[in-house]
């Protein structure tokens, strides 16, 4: 007496990406943009997120590879060139790989294509440096509800729960 296992029914196989991300499932989300208060709660939450995490780190950094030399770096240019880049490689890290950031993981957003797929990769990386155009942060205040890095790189935020 044989007993088959499929893969259908096997409790040992592990979970799909579709179930554990909902924005990389095979089925295409629909289209339609979320309100400007969704919009801000995302970015309030990210970039509080991001200067914590970036705080936290440039201090680690500072106080245990740089000790005695520290206040000089915390004066350099060169730390304000990293402090530049690393909003873009934030959102370009969690967008990226999950499709959303943090912010909008607690928000239930995703960030999508034109037709509600998971955008490329370029289109993400065009999405997280658009956002150092200057004032591009209030772009989403618009008639629209669209930012900049949204309608430039033709990508949209929308509900994914």
């Amino acid at each position: 007496m044989a007993c088959e296992m499929n893969e259908e029914n096997n409790p040992y196989q592990s979970p799909s990406l579709s179930s554990m991300h909902p924005q990389i499932s095979s089925e295409p989300l629909e289209v339609i943009p979320v309100g400007k208060g969704l919009r801000f709660a995302n970015y309030l939450i990210d970039m509080i997120v991001a200067q914590l995490a970036i705080g936290f780190m440039i201090g680690i950094f500072a106080v245990v590879i740089l000790g005695d030399g520290s206040e000089e770096f915390l004066n350099s240019p060169l730390l304000n060139l990293a402090l530049f880049l690393c909003l873009p490689i934030y959102y370009i890290l969690m967008e990226g790989i999950f499709g959303r950031t943090l912010g909008k993981l607690i928000t239930g957003t995703v960030v999508v294509d034109g037709f509600g797929n998971k955008p490329s990769f370029g289109k993400i990386i065009g999405r997280s440096f658009a956002r150092l155009i200057p004032f591009e942060a209030f772009s989403f205040l618009g008639s629209t509800g669209r930012g900049w890095h949204d309608s430039l790189t033709d990508t949209y935020v929308v509900k994914s729960r």
